[in-house]
């Protein structure tokens, strides 16, 4: 594989030499373009990074970018090359550059779980041996948690079943006496219903912390008059740079009532700020907990100088205390969504 088809990652303070991100340009570039992703979801919540997506001029077929990605708390950075035969949108990026983390765990199950890094020779053979062994104590557990977590539907109050805990079953029962296997199953259920319940707490709270949160910026399009005879194909480009949120919550059927208030709130705050609010959606037939809201912004820069400006409103600042007194919002997803235009308008997509 040559190099514009792999990924890299370098520190934060450092610069990758070979996506040329140590030109003065980047920092500049990537300081207003600024999108606040999710790589996955973790114990404690989505991880959430700030990202950013640079393109690089190259004369060879295929798509360049480079790609940021910015640590929340500490502005952290990592850089990665991407490439692609043709146009990629920022969150598929985003998702193939978190599959990374899959690689990580399994590296890092192989050392706490298997004795991965733990071997003690100094011989090809030898080494060869003690890795063989430790791959297919790993492939086992593996194997036996795939197997296990493929009843886990008729338990929604469990964790899955994960590699260490069946690490920690198969200890348990193989060496040592044991009252009975009943015993060390119900500590095992145990277990992991205390893990269901903190994960579920969680991710409540990154809910009440972040609740309708992002980082996103870019440049404001200039503005044209009507008069101008370029203003129809100017238009039909800026619609294009136009954003729709839609939001999707999960409620608390108990405070359906609290949770209208909350988010029928919102409709003249987001009217005010120049944004067009496209309705909320409350729960009628089906699933009683699931509800969406809709609403656009004419830019990107538009809808980050909304987010800044709430933050200092007076409605706003009380519909977030409602929420957070109430607890109607159990978690939210959202999904930035962009026009498709037809291809006789002119406009590239």
């Amino acid at each position: 594989m040559s190099w514009d088809g792999a990924w890299c990652c370098w520190p934060a303070r450092g610069c990758c030499p070979r996506c040329s991100s140590s030109q003065p340009g980047w920092q500049t570039t990537a300081t207003g373009a600024w999108q606040r992703l999710s790589v996955g979801a973790g114990a404690k919540g989505q991880r959430y990074y700030d990202w950013a997506l640079i393109t690089i001029a190259s004369e060879q077929p295929g798509r360049r970018w480079l790609l940021i990605r910015r640590h929340r708390r500490t502005g952290e950075l990592a850089f990665y090359r991407c490439y692609a035969p043709g146009p990629v949108l920022l969150p598929v990026l985003v998702k193939v550059a978190g599959t990374r983390w899959r690689i990580e765990e399994s590296f890092q199950t192989g050392k706490g779980l298997t004795g991965l890094d733990q071997h003690q020779v100094r011989t090809w053979t030898s080494w060869y041996r003690w890795i063989t062994l430790v791959l297919l104590a790993h492939a086992f557990l593996a194997a036996v948690t795939a197997r296990e977590r493929s009843g886990h539907n008729a338990e929604p109050d469990l964790v899955p079943m994960t590699l260490p805990e069946v690490q920690r079953l198969f200890t348990r029962l193989a060496s040592g006496p044991i009252c009975s296997i009943a015993f060390v199953l119900h500590w095992s259920r145990w277990r992991r219903r205390h893990q269901a319940r903190a994960r579920a707490s969680h991710y409540h709270r990154q809910a009440a912390l972040h609740n309708h949160e992002a980082c996103i910026s870019a440049s404001p399009p200039p503005r044209r008059s009507a008069l101008d005879p370029n203003w129809a194909s100017h238009r039909a480009r800026k619609n294009i740079h136009m954003i729709t949120c839609h939001l999707r919550y999960e409620i608390d059927p108990s405070q359906t009532a609290a949770f209208e208030t909350y988010v029928t709130g919102w409709i003249p705050i987001v009217t005010r700020f120049g944004g067009t609010h496209h309705g909320c959606f409350l729960p009628h037939e089906g699933a009683n907990d699931i509800a969406y809201a809709l609403f656009s912004f004419a830019s990107l820069a538009a809808y980050e100088d909304y987010r800044a400006a709430i933050r200092q409103d007076p409605e706003a600042q009380q519909l977030w205390q409602l929420s957070t007194k109430t607890h109607c919002i159990r978690r939210f997803d959202r999904t930035f969504l962009r026009p498709a235009m037809q291809p006789s308008s002119g406009v590239g997509t």
